[in-house]
């Protein structure tokens, strides 16, 4: 017979407090989303597609702009956690390893974008596990990766 959920849960770690973290970090991706996207939308009605087309590869396509963006998304995620805090709903302690899960999930974002150096290619080959594809993007190990994509 399997054991109840509430065990296996807490064998788990799925803590209430480790499931405010969670709900916090999601509640800092959303601010980030929305504001990203009223940017983005303002910056679209305001001006003509050539502009804004510059704005956009400017914003997503440059490494300032992915940084400027990890930031972003790092001061959004920092904004929920420090409300979650002040609500009760996460303590000190658990705050500290909020601010870390946020530094490495706003970071991961980050290397996996940067075009600088061919970092996020770097980067994406050494999440799908090919360190030899990471370190020789025109090897064969790389080749295969970009053509399974």
């Amino acid at each position: 017979m399997a054991k109840k959920l509430k065990t296996r849960a807490k064998e788990l770690g799925l803590t209430q407090e480790n499931a405010n973290l969670l709900l916090a970090c999601a509640a800092g991706l959303g601010i980030y989303g929305v504001g990203v996207t009223t940017l983005d939308e303002s910056v679209k009605l305001a001006q003509n597609d050539e502009q804004y087309r510059k704005f956009a590869k400017m914003l997503y396509g440059t490494t300032p702009g992915v940084v400027l963006s990890s930031l972003g998304l790092l001061a959004g995620i920092s904004f929920a956690q420090q409300q979650a805090m002040d609500m009760g709903y996460i303590s000190k302690n658990a705050g500290r390893k909020a601010k870390a899960a946020a530094v490495g999930f706003a970071g991961a974002t980050m290397l996996s974008r940067l075009p600088y150096g061919n970092i996020g290619q770097r980067f994406d080959y050494l999440a799908a596990g090919s360190p030899s594809a990471a370190l020789n993007l025109t090897g064969n190990d790389a080749v295969l990766l970009t053509n399974s994509l």
